[in-house]
């Protein structure tokens, strides 16, 4: 196996290589790199059978999430699946509360009080909508991908035992 590992924390990038270093012989086929996921993804053309968004482009705004979605699409050979995860407006008291009381830059984002970093919460609806939008370049009704399956978390625990308020999103997503 292959890969890329993109993160914008040097950090996490850090941790990931550390991890990579304790498993022999993977350490030379994957590569990592401290950048932004708004820039274009340093890969050729459909030359990637799977990509991870792993709770990575809630912090984008539409135009750079519908931005990453086409270089995702650009990368992926036909037939190529993109796992994606993120965090979930349906049925999250907490979610809905932000929403209103720390309202972000765009429809369906917050400022986090903490961070101070605007965070994108999903609806099943409209991640439907924005990963099956129709592609002109596919042909008439052609889709960007086919959704296989959505998985929706009920309760998160810490490790304390104690409920964590965020709820998340997974698609299983198959570049059509």
């Amino acid at each position: 196996m292959r890969g890329v590992g993109i993160d914008t924390s040097h950090e996490a990038i850090a941790q990931a290589k550390a991890h990579v270093e304790r498993n022999p012989g993977s350490t030379q086929l994957l590569r990592f790199e401290v950048r932004s996921i708004t820039e274009p993804l340093p890969l050729p053309d459909a030359s990637v059978t799977l990509v991870l968004d792993m709770m990575s482009s809630h912090v984008l705004l539409r135009a750079e999430r519908e931005a990453l979605c086409a270089e995702i699409l650009r990368v992926l050979k036909p037939g190529g699946w993109l796992f994606f995860k993120s965090f979930l407006l349906d049925e999250d008291q907490n979610a809905a509360r932000m929403l209103k009381e720390n309202p972000g830059p765009e429809e369906g984002m917050y400022m986090h009080p903490e961070i101070g970093v605007a965070e994108y919460v999903w609806t099943e609806e409209n991640l439907r909508e924005f990963f099956a939008a129709p592609d002109r370049s596919l042909g008439e009704g052609g889709n960007h991908f086919i959704i296989h399956k959505i998985e929706k978390s009920f309760k998160h625990k810490h490790t304390d035992g104690s409920a964590w308020k965020r709820r998340t999103i997974c698609a299983y997503l198959e570049k059509s």
